[in-house]
């Protein structure tokens, strides 16, 4: 067990639901799909499915897919929605949708569709799961498709996504599946013999609360006594978070006065006598950080002979 110096970075990452759903762009030339369409998707089979983007206001949008032709106007601010009618499942299948350009997304299939969420137990990797790499070896699985939505926080639900790749079960791609939701899909595509999408949106350490709307938490008895402190807006968040991580740092380093402390950190002489101490390896949470989630700077000390002194002044 070794023991550092250390002080904290309090630029320290906020934790929230990663939520997706619809924006609005006001003008746009070229027809744009939300980012959760993209090649190797899968579609969930036998349900009207929707499928939306951006456009040009007023711009004339025609949606095809297998046999079917779906028009729409995008409304004044660009956005636009058609249904498909229910489909079997089978493929792979092309979407195209077309205005002034024309999208085209290949290798769709339709079939049962799951969203996997929660915290580490369903992030956690196939390969890192009992006998992972021999699963992921045997994983030429091209029926079950696989993508993972990026971490991303926000006050409300957010209305776009970046795109995100869609990932065909493969020895090359299904290490990063989610474990649990890998098995399910499997046992899934075996008994039901039809493709199968997990659309992956867990976050590690996330509490429930973050995944619920300010409706659903003062609608609960419980959870409703939290609202008067939370704060409604991004930048009321922000001010709220870096007043108590500055805190934090400021108990540990008393002379801690911002982010430009941290430029003088990596000299050699930098005074670090008020730095708290930290074993290591070991878990900062019971050693005086409760409650930081961020980055820390370690220093250690070590003492060198007469001479691996010399050696190291003559390289100097």
């Amino acid at each position: 067990m070794s023991s550092y110096r250390f002080s904290k970075d309090f630029f320290s990452r906020m934790i929230a639901a990663p939520l997706f759903g619809l924006v609005a762009f006001s003008a746009m030339a070229d027809v744009r799909l939300h980012g959760i369409f993209g090649d190797h998707m899968v579609l969930q089979r036998e349900v009207s499915v929707r499928v939306w983007g951006w456009a040009s206001a007023g711009e004339a949008i025609e949606v095809t897919f297998r046999k079917q032709q779906k028009r729409v106007v995008a409304d004044h601010q660009g956005g636009w929605a058609v249904r498909l009618d229910p489909e079997a499942a089978g493929g792979p299948h092309e979407l195209v949708v077309s205005g002034h350009n024309t999208l085209r997304v290949r290798d769709v299939l339709v079939g049962e569709v799951w969203l996997c969420t929660g915290q580490s137990n369903m992030e956690w990797a196939l390969k890192d799961s009992q006998d992972g790499p021999a699963e992921v070896a045997a994983a030429n699985r091209p029926q079950i498709r696989h993508v993972k939505i990026p971490h991303r926080t926000a006050m409300q639900p957010m209305d776009d996504l970046e795109t995100v790749a869609w990932q065909p079960s493969h020895p090359d791609t299904a290490g990063g599946f989610s474990a649990i939701g890998y098995y399910f899909a499997q046992k899934l595509h075996q008994e039901l013999g039809v493709p199968v999408g997990l659309i992956n949106v867990s976050w590690g350490g996330t509490n429930i609360e973050t995944w619920m709307s300010r409706e659903a938490i003062q609608a609960h008895r419980e959870l409703r006594v939290v609202l008067p402190g939370l704060p409604a807006t991004p930048e009321a968040y922000v001010a709220q978070h870096r007043t108590r991580a500055t805190a934090l740092v400021q108990r540990w380093q008393a002379d801690f006065t911002g982010s430009e402390n941290t430029i003088a950190w990596k000299d050699r002489d930098y005074p670090d006598s008020g730095w708290g101490e930290l074993n290591a390896p070991g878990i900062w949470e019971t050693q005086g950080l409760d409650g930081f989630d961020g980055k820390l700077w370690y220093r250690r000390a070590v003492d060198l002979s007469a001479i691996q002194t010399e050696k190291a002044q003559a390289c100097t």
